[in-house]
């Protein structure tokens, strides 16, 4: 399981690379909560992201990620995230990303 931490005000990914696509949707809702929590001021993007990792893994970015395939756009354009995230961001985020979440149970992702 992965875990995360802050290290110098920024967050700390420990962990494997996710093996299927809902882990890493789990592990990208499990991350903001992080931040969410305990208002982390860098989010560490890719680097930190379980979806990110689990696509590039798999032979490129974004290409499988649910979020890409909902908004079109790579690299989490057209969500909530700006990069420094502030308490009502990750907020906004962790919604987001519930969301997709839901529409994959759906079906529709």
């Amino acid at each position: 399981m992965t875990a995360f931490s802050i290290f110098d005000r920024k967050l700390v990914r420990h962990g494997l690379v996710p093996q299927t696509i809902s882990a890493a949707l789990d592990e990208s809702i499990q991350k903001w909560k992080f931040i969410f929590k305990n208002r982390v001021s860098m989010d560490g993007g890719c680097k930190t992201c379980g979806l990110c990792i689990y696509t590039e893994e798999q032979g490129g970015l974004c290409l499988g990620c649910p979020i890409y395939k909902y908004t079109g756009k790579s690299m989490c354009a057209c969500t909530p995230w700006r990069g420094s995230p502030t308490r009502p961001d990750a907020l906004k985020e962790l919604t987001f990303l519930r969301w997709i979440k839901f529409l994959r149970i759906l079906h529709r992702l």
